[in-house]
């Protein structure tokens, strides 16, 4: 009745998701916002809200969610959390005089009184600040580029490699642009460069691109959602600008 050491535990298959009731006011549109709403308009696509944003989305329900993904499934309880619970998950707090504070450097968030002393030594990021993520582990040693490399202080988007080795291909974040900067450069958690090695492949369609700014699907583009700290690829012909809540491509 025991797994054995190194074997992958199991769990227990998610419960079959109750069949959708009719929105009562229409419901969001197929890949819209729907964090009001809770709703879609189309009864083959579920409200998925991204964990630690205050955003959700109408997705097809076959969409994977729950644990190891960025998404709650549809119908999971979402409020937001009570005055000094852990508001990670949710991102937002219940009581309006409270703000959900980001601990420095660590995967956790309180509901904490909105006049809460925060930034410098406080060890909480202050409300609005983008959060941090956990910074990169150390690169490995780096290997000979192929090609040469590109120039110390040039454009390595391509090579992804730079031609002296005191220097790392630093990607910026959210940008389609890399640069040979020294290696010592501050890089990861709080910085806007990823550090040399790591991943930063473009992202799949309806993907998170906030830290690739690229989409794998030529017909998409990476939308950014105004005022908040999240980007999901989407079709380019995507209506942005105006009321939509969307930055439009390039801005």
């Amino acid at each position: 009745g025991l797994l054995c050491l190194g074997e992958a535990w199991d769990v227990p298959p998610s419960a079959p998701s109750a069949p959708p009731l009719p929105c009562l006011d229409g419901g969001a549109a197929s890949f819209g916002d729907c964090y009001e709403t809770h709703c879609c308009a189309d009864e083959a696509f579920g409200c998925f809200k991204l964990i630690g944003k205050q955003y959700a989305l109408c997705l097809p329900r076959d969409r994977a969610c729950g644990g190891g993904t960025p998404y709650l499934c549809p119908g999971s309880t979402w409020t937001c959390a009570e005055p000094y619970a852990d508001c990670l998950e949710s991102g937002c707090c219940a009581d309006a005089s409270f703000g959900c504070f980001k601990k420095v450097g660590l995967q956790y968030a309180q509901c904490l009184p909105s006049s809460r002393a925060c930034g410098g030594d406080s060890g909480l990021l202050c409300l609005g600040e983008a959060w941090d993520v956990p910074p990169s582990a150390p690169s490995a040693p780096p290997l000979p580029c192929l090609d040469g490399g590109a120039a110390s202080f040039g454009d390595c988007y391509e090579t992804h490699c730079c031609a002296d080795e005191a220097f790392g291909c630093f990607k910026l974040i959210g940008k389609q642009y890399a640069l040979c900067l020294p290696r010592d450069r501050a890089c990861g958690g709080g910085t806007p460069y990823l550090c040399p090695g790591s991943t930063w492949t473009c992202a799949e369609p309806y993907a998170d691109c906030l830290e690739s700014g690229c989409c794998a699907d030529a017909s998409f583009g990476c939308f950014k959602k105004v005022g908040l700290q999240y980007a999901q690829c989407l079709p380019s012909s995507r209506a942005c600008g105006g009321d939509s809540g969307l930055l439009c491509l390039g801005e």
